[in-house]
């Protein structure tokens, strides 16, 4: 992974990665985001891939779809 967040907004929503195989294309689906809006706001670039216990920043408003 090399896209990380440096300092985390008290407002901002986050997702933490449970799983090893989750993708970032995962999580856009979970919250009806676009990947692209998701690597923008984490600084991923396309093929980053998603570990373990990170935390990822979803868009303010996002509403996770179960």
């Amino acid at each position: 992974t090399t896209g990380t967040t440096t300092a985390m907004d008290a407002n901002a929503r986050y997702y933490r990665v449970t799983q090893g195989d989750e993708s970032l294309s995962k999580v856009a689906t979970r919250y009806n985001v676009s990947e692209a809006e998701l690597r923008k706001l984490n600084n991923l670039n396309a093929g980053d891939k998603l570990a373990p216990g990170q935390l990822v920043r979803v868009p303010d408003g996002a509403t996770a779809i179960r």
